[in-house]
């Protein structure tokens, strides 16, 4: 059984071509990050807790970093938590199964290889003295599920693509750029909302092929509803199930096109606008001027928070 979860191969068909496919029953998902935890016991010393520990008020904080391979310099590692305060006695266990699979690739991993890496490699660096349960009874506490698209020469269409669908401006979305045009992620900071990463992977990790990664961080109460709460309700249908819910308007129909009037705008914002249209006008009948760099980073933020890439959507 592979633990890399397969990619996507997009050949440049249109963009609800491709969210189809990305809603697909059989689509594969993968976990690009995950923690969990489990109630531990009380520990009444940190001589090994080398990281760092502190205390605050009633509350002591435990942090240690294990390694998955101490020979291997800056490998990846698990991080483990402690917390002991008046509510919570609790371990945290977070790490990148992708990373501990395939130190140097960029895959990602499947739920299988997932609970592969927690049961083989994460549960016997985890100290004695915590107590912990068997894995199985863990809590999924946080869970990132990805998607690699292959793109091909299509990487700036894609990331083109997902901007309106994705974008909510109550829920924080933006746009980062790669350079001066060339879209790097597109993301949704959210705390109501699931928080949603769509982005170049190719440039992020600086390897091949040409490849955009869908990423989506769950809801605690998605992982309740579909998980059970638990890592042993962890697996493939579950994760595709919560991925293509959590991504629904991402996947679902692109919304219509951008719309000015619409728009509650303040003063310097339409003023922005305006001067935006303005200096697009003059530069289609041949007329250019010198932008400074504050009014160019004014420009760029307007853009940005509507989720626009250019002045042309705002005609």
């Amino acid at each position: 059984m592979s633990h890399i979860s397969p990619s996507y191969v997009y050949k440049g068909q249109s963009s609800s071509d491709l969210r189809s496919e990305l809603g697909k029953p059989d689509v594969a998902i993968g976990v690009d990050w995950l923690t969990v935890a489990f109630p531990c016991v009380r520990q009444s010393s940190f001589a090994g807790w080398h990281t760092k520990t502190w205390k605050r008020g009633p509350t002591t904080t435990a942090l240690l970093h294990l390694p998955f391979n101490s020979s291997v310099r800056n490998g990846p590692y698990l991080r483990l938590t402690y917390i002991d305060s008046p509510h919570n006695l609790s371990a945290y266990v977070s790490f990148n199964p992708s990373r501990a699979l395939d130190p140097l690739g960029t895959g990602i991993a499947s739920t299988a290889g997932a609970l592969h890496v927690l049961n083989t490699m994460v549960e016997p660096l985890i100290p004695a003295a915590l107590g912990p349960p068997p894995t199985q009874d863990w809590d999924l506490y946080r869970l990132d599920l990805a998607c690699d698209v292959e793109t091909g020469p299509h990487t700036q269409q894609v990331l083109h693509d997902v901007v309106h669908p994705m974008y909510r401006p109550q829920h924080h979305t933006y746009v980062y750029f790669n350079g001066a045009s060339e879209i790097g992620t597109v993301g949704r900071r959210s705390v109501t909302r699931p928080r949603v990463s769509v982005y170049d992977k190719a440039a992020e990790s600086k390897t091949s092929p040409p490849r955009v990664r869908f990423e989506v961080q769950c809801r605690r109460a998605a992982t309740r509803d579909y998980f059970g709460g638990k890592v042993a309700g962890l697996d493939a249908d579950s994760a595709r199930d919560v991925f293509q819910m959590e991504l629904g308007d991402v996947i679902a129909p692109a919304t219509p096109a951008f719309n000015l009037a619409q728009l509650t705008l303040t003063e310097s914002e339409l003023k922005t606008a305006y001067e935006l249209i303005g200096m697009h006008t003059a530069a289609a009948a041949g007329i250019h001027r010198p932008v400074s760099r504050s009014a160019q980073r004014r420009h760029r933020q307007f853009l940005t928070r509507y989720g626009l890439l250019s002045v042309d959507e705002l005609l």
